[in-house]
């Protein structure tokens, strides 16, 4: 998947990168009976289990490389988050750094 929405060449320059792990619910956080397949009310929304997030960042970064960006030390800036949802997936959004950004 991550090849079909990449750009057509890989990206040059300095990069951020955002990036959301969505990770699904476990079936202790969903109501029963009638209510079945709803949220119970205190479900959680951060995700504080394994796997580690620094782990799923490694694997996205390398898994980029000559493919979003030519190699990921052309990453300088990362915001991530490790989120439950409905539905579960990695979300990657890439900014090429504004040219007009200047060095201090």
């Amino acid at each position: 998947m991550l090849r079909s929405n990449a750009p057509k060449t890989p990206l040059n320059g300095a990069l951020t990168v955002n990036i959301r792990f969505s990770m699904p619910y476990p079936k202790k956080y969903f109501r029963t009976g009638k209510f079945k397949g709803q949220l119970k009310p205190n479900a959680p929304f951060e995700f504080i289990n394994r796997p580690d997030i620094d782990n799923l960042l490694k694997f996205v970064l390398d898994a980029g490389n000559k493919v979003l960006w030519h190699d990921d030390c052309q990453i300088w800036k990362v915001t991530m988050e490790k989120v439950y949802s409905l539905e579960p997936g990695t979300e990657i959004i890439v900014e090429e750094t504004d040219e007009s950004f200047q060095k201090d």
